[in-house]
C-alpha cells in the first residue's frame, strides 16, 4: 500500500504527463548562489529519491537547477520540462517588479494571504503542540505543509497580479498612437 507521500507524488506526476513518460523537474531560484553544474550531483540524488519514493525506476525522474532568470525561463518553457520547484524568492521578485512599476493593487491582496497563513497556524497550534510533547515527525510535516501552502498562496497572488498587469499594459503601437507628436520630437 502506498503511503501519503507516494500518493502525493503519484498525483503530481500524473498531472505532469503520466508516469509512463520520463519526468524532468527544474528547480529555478533566480539570484540564489551556485551554478547548474555545481548543483547537478545534488539534483541527481533528489531525482532518484523522488523516483524511488513514487515506486519507479531510479532513472525515471531527472532534475536540474537553474540559478539565473534567463536560464530558468528557457528551461521552464522547454518541451521536456514537466515540473518546477519555484521558491518564495520568485514571488518576492514578482511583487517587487509590480511595486517598481507603480502597480500597488497587489499590496491589498497580500494581507489576505498573511491573514490566511496566521489563521492556519493558530488553528493548527493546539494539535502541533500536542504532537511535539514527544518527538513526532508528523508535527514537523504539518508545519511544513502550512508553510508550503502559505508560500504557494503568496506565489499565486504574485503571479495573478503580474499576469493581470502585463495583460492590461498597452502595446508600443498603442502608446505611439496616443502621442501624435512623438515622431516630431526627435524621440
Amino acid at each position: 500500500m502506498l503511503n501519503t507521500a507516494s500518493w502525493l507524488l503519484a498525483l503530481v506526476f500524473a498531472g505532469a504527463g503520466g508516469v509512463a513518460d520520463p519526468i524532468h523537474l527544474v528547480a529555478w531560484a533566480p539570484g540564489y548562489p551556485g551554478s547548474t553544474e555545481q548543483a547537478q550531483p545534488t539534483m541527481d540524488a533528489f531525482a532518484r529519491l523522488l523516483a524511488v519514493a513514487a515506486g519507479w525506476d531510479a532513472d525515471h525522474v531527472t532534475a536540474e537547477y537553474q540559478g539565473t532568470e534567463d536560464g530558468g525561463l528557457t528551461r521552464l518553457t522547454h518541451e521536456g520540462t514537466q515540473l518546477a520547484l519555484v521558491p518564495l524568492a520568485l514571488a518576492v521578485v514578482l511583487v517587487n517588479n509590480l511595486l517598481a512599476r507603480s502597480d500597488y493593487a497587489v499590496a491589498y491582496a497580500l494581507p489576505v494571504v498573511c491573514a490566511g497563513y496566521a489563521v492556519a497556524l493558530v488553528q493548527a497550534a493546539p494539535g502541533l503542540a500536542e504532537q511535539t510533547l514527544e518527538f513526532d515527525v508528523k508535527a514537523y510535516i504539518s508545519v511544513t505543509k502550512i508553510i508550503g501552502a502559505g508560500n504557494l498562496a503568496f506565489l499565486a497572488v504574485a503571479g495573478i497580479f503580474t499576469w493581470r498587469h502585463y495583460r492590461s499594459a498597452p502595446s508600443e503601437a498603442e502608446i505611439v498612437a496616443a502621442i501624435p507628436n512623438l515622431g516630431r520630437c526627435g524621440v
